[in-house]
C-alpha cells in the first residue's frame, strides 16, 4: 500500500474502524475493508504478504500484530468472524502466522484454522507447513506439501524450500528426489532461496557431494549459503572442509 497521502489514510481508518465497531455486523466484510483497500494500487497486496513494505494500519491488523496469547488470538478470530475479515486471505493469514509460528501460538488450532481457509494462497500454505516443520512434524509438513502441489497454482521458492526441509527431516533422499524434480519444472532451479535449500537438504541426507556440487555452481551465493555449507560438513564431521570454506568466506 502507498505510504503517501496521510489524510485519505486518516479518513480511511476512521470509515473501518467506525464500520468495525457497529452493532450493523450484516453490513458485511466488504464495508469494512473497501476504504482501506482502495488505497492499495495493486489488489494483490491486500490477498497476499509477499509485501514486506505493506502498513499495517487497520484495526484488526494491529491487534493482531500486538498480540501474545492464544486467549488474545481466539478474540480476534471471533472478531473477525463477526464482522466478516476471516474471509480475506491478508487479515486471516496475519492471524494464522501467529498461531502456527508463534512460541504462543497452538499447533492444533493452526490446523484447525487453516482448513477452515477455503482459498488459500502460497503464503497460507508456507505457514503451515512451516509450522509442522518447527514443530518435527515431517511427515506431515511433506502431506501438505503434496497438497500444495495438487491445489495451491502460485507456489514460490519458499514452497519449495519447504518441501526440502520437510523431505530433509525425514531424511528420505527419493523423497527429496521428487520435489527436485518438482523445482526443475517450475524454473527455480536457479534461484538462491531454492538452492540453499538444496544444499541444506542434500548435507541433511548425508550427500555431501551433491551439497558441494550444487554450492560450486551457484553463481550469486548468500549468507545462507556458505553458512549452509558449512554447517552441512560439521554435522558429517567434516571439520576441515568446514575451516577451509570459513576461511574463504
Amino acid at each position: 500500500m502507498s505510504r503517501g497521502h496521510p489524510s485519505g489514510w486518516a479518513t480511511a481508518i476512521a470509515l473501518a474502524i467506525g464500520r468495525l465497531l457497529s452493532p450493523r455486523g450484516e453490513e458485511g466484510a466488504d464495508a469494512v475493508v473497501a476504504p482501506l483497500r482502495n488505497f492499495s494500487s495493486n489488489s494483490k497486496k491486500w490477498n497476499s504478504t509477499a509485501n514486506p513494505d505493506l502498513k499495517i494500519t487497520h484495526p484488526t491488523l494491529l491487534l493482531i500484530e500486538s498480540c501474545n496469547s492464544m486467549s488474545q488470538a481466539k478474540q480476534i478470530q471471533a472478531q473477525m468472524t463477526h464482522t466478516g475479515l476471516v474471509f480475506h486471505l491478508f487479515p486471516v493469514s496475519r492471524l494464522l502466522s501467529f498461531i502456527a509460528l508463534d512460541e504462543n501460538g497452538d499447533f492444533r488450532h493452526a490446523n484447525a484454522l487453516f482448513a477452515q481457509i477455503l482459498d488459500r494462497n502460497a503464503y497460507i500454505w508456507n505457514t503451515i507447513i512451516r509450522s509442522c516443520i518447527n514443530k518435527g512434524y515431517f511427515d506431515m509438513g511433506f502431506c501438505y506439501f503434496v497438497r500444495m502441489v495438487r491445489e495451491c497454482p502460485e507456489m514460490d521458492e519458499r514452497s519449495y524450500v519447504f518441501g526440502l526441509k520437510a523431505s530433509g527431516g525425514l531424511q528420505d533422499f527419493r523423497v527429496g528426489e521428487s520435489v527436485y524434480c518438482r523445482i526443475w519444472k517450475a524454473g527455480f532451479v536457479g534461484n538462491v532461496i531454492v538452492r540453499n535449500g538444496l544444499i541444506y537438504f542434500y548435507c541433511e541426507s548425508g550427500k555431501l557431494s551433491s551439497a558441494t556440487r550444487v554450492f560450486c555452481e551457484t553463481e550469486t551465493r548468500d549468507v545462507v549459503s556458505w553458512t549452509s555449507m558449512i554447517d552441512g560438513y560439521v554435522k558429517n564431521k567434516m571439520v576441515d572442509d568446514a575451516l577451509r570454506l570459513f576461511d574463504e568466506m
